[in-house]
């Protein structure tokens, strides 16, 4: 804590310490990219969302996921009793684990120099990691992989690894891959000129959504999630350079018109999705642009080719669970302070229990299929 020689940084009553932390956890979560696609446990919300006020550092979180029941009903005299259909439910557990971060805020004579505050600056600038930090974090999960972007800085450890809180990323398995724009690709034989297109979403990724519905291959049925505003549809999550092949695609079936279609169904309310500028197809795919894209080396002959992923979701593919046990005011993120250089300069730290899980069943993943495919680079060639 901060010594009697220096100067406190954070509000020293307790009320106003609460709400800086309140400030940093709801700016952090809220503004993630992920957000608006979370919701409470039994929705229909792409990731769900557990809070557990008695959960803490080492704990394990458990969210059931429902899927809805399938088979073929009685018909004339047949016997219904003893026949039921039961609601279909599984558990995902997610082991939840302690982070940490702080911010050098600078010595008091920094701040008289300056003329800045910088208390809340350092506020300022920790919220905004923290909502770059989960942003990052919650992707990784969800792709199954951190591939070789230069994006996902605050989530890679020294050697340039994913740095895991407590949870491994989940691969996906073959039954829930499209490799190429034409569907039809392997890793070993992709193109670079085998491109996501609109029509992927149209042909592939409708036939692949088809198949899940746990008969020879087992995988759960892929639902629709909430989209916002009423409605129900599949996220197809893109990269950015994805994102710019498909708004090269004129006509009447172009990306205009996927545009247009969003806002006709969408509403005049709107949605998280068209303030984004996204696009949708046939009444149930919301193309949505991401932040950060994931990219993977070892694609095509003699794997020269890299590969752009994008990713389909439906309702429970991912998880998030925090815990606040052991946090000060039962609170979603603790915020305090503390001195360097024997109380010269002041430090903001933060501290927060949570993690995130991609959804499996039966070892498959779980609503979520991965699109890799080919891409135009951007000029810098940078990922």
């Amino acid at each position: 804590m901060a010594t009697p020689y220096s100067t406190p940084v954070l509000p020293t009553d307790p009320t106003a310490r609460k709400a800086w932390a309140l400030k940093v956890g709801k700016q952090g979560q809220n503004e993630q990219h992920f957000a608006k696609m979370m919701g409470a446990e039994g929705t229909n919300a792409v990731g769900v969302k557990r809070d557990e006020l008695k959960k803490g550092a080492g704990d394990e979180v458990t969210t059931l996921i429902t899927a809805k029941i399938q088979g073929a009903p009685r018909i004339g005299s047949e016997r219904l009793e003893g026949t039921e259909q039961h609601i279909s439910q599984f558990a995902t557990s997610i082991k939840i684990g302690l982070m940490r971060e702080g911010v050098n805020v600078g010595s008091l004579m920094d701040e008289q120099r300056t003329g800045q505050q910088l208390g809340e600056i350092g506020r300022e600038v920790l919220a905004d990691w923290y909502r770059e930090y989960l942003e990052q974090f919650v992707h990784c999960h969800v792709a199954g992989t951190v591939g070789i972007s230069d994006g996902f800085t605050n989530v890679r450890d020294a050697a340039g690894n994913f740095k895991k809180i407590a949870n491994d990323l989940v691969p996906f398995d073959d039954i829930h891959r499209i490799i190429g724009g034409d569907g039809a690709a392997t890793q070993a034989n992709l193109a670079g000129t085998n491109k996501f297109k609109l029509e992927t979403v149209m042909r592939h990724v409708k036939v692949k959504l088809s198949k899940q519905w746990g008969g020879k291959n087992k995988a759960s049925r892929i639902e629709k999630a909430a989209i916002g505003n009423g409605k129900m549809g599949y996220v197809v999550c893109v990269p950015p350079e994805v994102m710019a092949d498909l708004k090269h695609e004129l006509g009447d079936t172009g990306w205009v018109a996927w545009q247009q279609s969003l806002v006709r169904f969408m509403g005049p309310k709107a949605g998280p999705f068209v303030e984004g500028g996204g696009g949708l197809y046939d009444g149930q795919f919301i193309i949505d642009e991401t932040p950060y894209g994931t990219y993977i080396n070892g694609y095509g002959a003699g794997g020269a080719v890299t590969a752009a992923r994008s990713l389909v979701l439906g309702a429970g593919a991912f998880a998030f669970a925090q815990g606040r046990k052991g946090l000060k005011d039962n609170m979603a993120i603790e915020l305090d302070e503390d001195t360097n250089d024997r109380g010269h300069e002041r430090v903001i730290h933060m501290k927060a229990v949570f993690d995130v899980q991609a959804v499996q069943f039966n070892d498959m993943r779980h609503a979520s299929i991965a699109l890799d495919t080919a891409f135009t680079p951007s000029a810098d060639g940078q990922y």
